[in-house]
Formats: C-alpha cells, sequence, structure tokens
C-alpha cells in the first residue's frame, strides 16, 4: 500500500457522489511548494490531488472552496492521453479528514460556528502507542 499524507486548500466546496449504490464525498487538494532558481527569480509550483471519500461525513459542511485541510488515504495515480501528451493524474482513496481552518481562507465572518477538526476511518489496524496527528496550525512542516 502506499500511504499520501496531503496538507492544503481545497480547491472547490466537497460534494457528494453517487456511484451505483455506494455514496463518496469528492473534492480537490492543492498543494503549493515555492522556492527562488538560480537566477534569483521565486517559482511557485502546485500539485492537484483529486480526493474520494467513501460514505457520508458530518464534516462535508465546512469543507469549502479554500479550507485548509489535512487528508490520509491510499495514493493512485491514472494516465491519460490529452492532445497527443500523457498525462498522469493523482488520486487518493481518503481515510482521515483533519480540518486545519475553521473557515476558507481569506474570509470573514461575524459569528463562527463550531468546527469538527477531525473525521477518520481507519482501515488498518492501530496499536495502543500510536501518537495521533497534531491539530491546528503549529505543524512542524
Amino acid at each position: 500500500m502506499l500511504k499520501l499524507q496531503i496538507i492544503g486548500h481545497l480547491g472547490q466546496d466537497a460534494v457528494i457522489k453517487d456511484f451505483g449504490t455506494s455514496k463518496y464525498i469528492s473534492f480537490s487538494v492543492a498543494h503549493s511548494e515555492s522556492y527562488t532558481d538560480k537566477q534569483g527569480v521565486k517559482v511557485e509550483k502546485t500539485q492537484w490531488v483529486s480526493c474520494l471519500k467513501h460514505g457520508e461525513s458530518a464534516v462535508l459542511q465546512y469543507m469549502k472552496k479554500g479550507t485548509k485541510v489535512y487528508v490520509e488515504g491510499q495514493l493512485s495515480a491514472k494516465t491519460f492521453d490529452k492532445d497527443g501528451h500523457t498525462q498522469i493524474a493523482l488520486n487518493c482513496n481518503v481515510s482521515h479528514i483533519e480540518l486545519l481552518s475553521s473557515k476558507p481562507e481569506g474570509q470573514n465572518s461575524g459569528s463562527e460556528s463550531p468546527t469538527p477538526q477531525t473525521e477518520s476511518v481507519r482501515t488498518e489496524p492501530t496499536s495502543g502507542n500510536q501518537v495521533p496527528p497534531p491539530e491546528g496550525d503549529d505543524l512542524p512542516f
């Protein structure tokens, strides 16, 4: 199994999609990195990952465009041909979602409703000595 961990911002509001008799939450996460190249020019690269989480969830109502999230799941990649060029799409079958911001960045509202911080569905056994991921924006990376 390839485990994928992503910290980024939602590209659009999360939606429920039906696939036959199953329901999934569908959303995309953007992760941006920036650096200065040899010529002193700032370069910013953004990677997009499409995510699917099986079932419905209470956090869906808080998953709005721009919200910062931590997503964990299994990696899958698909290749396809677009205009004669081979493209690769990164996908994540989500097992854990953690909201890192209570509202999309850049939006101010007069009233804040309480926000659940995590929604977790573990598929592998866990041991009692595991340390849970840190909460909030004080991540070391």
